[in-house]
């Protein structure tokens, strides 16, 4: 359902937030990647953009990269 409202509206970008979080949630961390580098894409400054980024990192066991991931989210939006 969240593939098929972004490719009817792929602007929306919470659909991309969704998307991302069901498939980590679902062990599908390649598409993670791929929705939540898409969503990088289109808002450049989304803290939900770096923070999927660094969940898939992390759980990829690349914490050098998570890191660097949730350390940008932290610039974006400190609060």
């Amino acid at each position: 359902i969240l593939q098929s409202a972004v490719a009817l509206r792929p602007t929306e970008l919470l659909s991309y937030v969704k998307l991302g979080q069901c498939q980590l949630e679902a062990g599908d961390a390649a598409g993670a990647m791929i929705t939540f580098s898409r969503l990088r894409e289109l808002d450049p400054s989304s803290p939900a953009a770096t923070t999927g980024l660094g969940l898939v990192a992390l759980r990829a066991g690349d914490t050098r990269l998570a890191r660097r991931y949730f350390l940008e989210t932290l610039q974006q939006a400190p609060g």
